[in-house]
């Protein structure tokens, strides 16, 4: 049970993160310098570089004092180890800082200067890593949207979990609406991969929130939080602390993707009261190449209530991911752009990134790209008949989500099938209902229906265009 347990968890965490490698990554420029592949392994140790990874910029001053991969440059050598060593660069470092320092004149300063001004620990941090911690403070916290009724984990525990004494858990973004509900849950990321994602969103559907308000007006805003499974087996238990301390040799020795696999497990592992710290792991996995930690990066970095310097820096993380495949980064990036601006509906990127992010499989993206192509504004864009496919052979639990029902309804409205429209909203409705939704809306878009019109707007904020 043990060993089943640890190739369950490493073959989640690979899942992730390996088919998604295809920009820099630490291991394939270390491959590429032991096979004399200089030119390739300059290329990979410069784009890790310029992300402040340690080694990579150790590498890289290395190979421009010798020439190897790139024309020498004594200069730009000089300039990389003294970023690598105001790191934590390694004392190699200080030697060649100390033998080119009396060699630079007015003009090599100048070069050096720039080089640190776009990629020394001061640039980094302004344009890239995430802020240190308390150096930040929430705005008005107390009127922020909170959990006020938390569900039991246990009333939503899959029976084939259970079965097989498998713990884990989900790290959820909450979108509470006026009427202190979550419509549409976003699983950001999960130990083991997707085991609990959607006994996630069933515990988000039944919990209670308090919506934020300004001014005394209510206004819509996400909350993020972890949902824990817990297996009662002891055995279980035990086998995940012993992943841990596996997990943790690995990162410790420098290994991004073993980085990666030891902050997920940290979260999984936390206590309540502890600190996190598995931001610290990813971090250095996302600076190794991994692009699924970019992505955590990326996303804990674009969170409702972080400032817009630190979105900013997310959404260059969840680029940098999304460059390498990576289909949350993608999804995140789409998902952000049509929350903020109503254009976003019609922008190609945005289709694009919802695209091959449902292509992979990734359950949020094909919901919302079925709802844009069934109600979107953009009449070129309209695919009613495949957006009922894709709810329909959605291998996901789009039976129990009232909007997938409403896309559904909408589809079918625009496809003239008023009858069917009518009976799919009804059953959204009763749905809604169930979870304690404002029908309103939902009931305002059956009339629609009943009259014979279509519905046209974004079903995932429920804005009618």
């Amino acid at each position: 049970m043990n060993q089943q347990l640890w190739c369950r968890l490493a073959g989640c965490a690979l899942s992730l993160w390996m088919a998604a490698v295809a920009h820099a990554d630490f291991a394939g420029a270390q491959k590429a310098y032991a096979a004399k592949e200089f030119e390739r392994a300059y290329l990979l140790f410069r784009e890790l570089a310029e992300i402040g990874n340690v080694a990579a910029q150790e590498n890289l001053a290395a190979m421009y004092v010798d020439g190897e991969g790139v024309k020498r440059d004594n200069v730009l050598g000089f300039a990389w180890a003294s970023i690598a060593r105001e790191n934590g660069g390694s004392a190699a470092m200080q030697n060649i800082i100390d033998q080119l320092a009396p060699h630079l004149n007015d003009a090599a300063k100048a070069r050096v200067a720039e080089a640190k001004s776009l990629f020394g620990k001061a640039a980094l941090q302004e344009r890239l890593l995430p802020a240190p911690a308390g150096s930040i403070k929430a705005t008005n916290p107390g009127e922020s949207c909170r959990v006020t009724q938390p569900a039991n984990p246990d009333d939503s525990y899959p029976d084939t979990a259970k079965r097989q004494n498998l713990s884990g858990t989900v790290a959820v973004d909450a979108p509470v609406l006026a009427d202190g509900k979550v419509h549409h849950p976003v699983v950001l990321y999960s130990i083991p991969e997707g085991v609990f994602d959607n006994a996630a969103r069933a515990n988000v559907f039944a919990t209670g929130f308090a919506p934020k308000k300004v001014g005394g007006a209510v206004v819509p805003c996400v909350t993020r939080y972890k949902i824990v499974y817990r297996s009662r087996n002891a055995e279980a238990d035990i086998a995940m602390d012993k992943a841990l301390y596996k997990a943790r040799a690995v990162a410790e020795a420098g290994d991004p993707v073993g980085q990666a696999l030891y902050a997920l497990l940290l979260f999984d592992r936390a206590k309540p009261a502890a600190p996190d710290v598995s931001g610290d792991w990813f971090l250095k996995s996302a600076q190794g190449g991994v692009p699924f930690a970019q992505y955590v990066i990326g996303v804990g970095l674009i969170a409702d209530r972080q400032p817009d310097t630190e979105k900013a820096k997310g959404l260059t993380w969840l680029k940098l991911a999304a460059a390498s495949g990576q289909a949350d980064a993608k999804f995140a990036l789409a998902n952000y752009s049509l929350n903020r601006d109503a254009a976003a509906m019609t922008d190609a990127i945005v289709f694009a990134w919802l695209e091959d992010a449902a292509k992979a499989n990734h359950r949020d993206a094909t919901l919302t790209l079925a709802a844009l192509l069934a109600t979107g504004p953009d009449a070129n864009r309209r695919e009613p008949a495949r957006a009922i496919d894709m709810i329909a052979k959605a291998n996901w639990d789009f039976a129990s989500d009232p909007t997938a029902q409403e896309v559904l309804a909408a589809a079918n409205a625009r496809l003239a099938n008023f009858d069917e429209a009518q009976a799919v909203q009804r059953r959204a409705v009763k749905m809604a209902k169930g979870y304690g939704w404002n029908t309103a809306p939902l009931e305002a878009r059956l009339a629609t229906y009943v009259i014979g019109n279509v519905w046209t707007g974004n079903l995932m904020t429920g804005e009618e265009k």
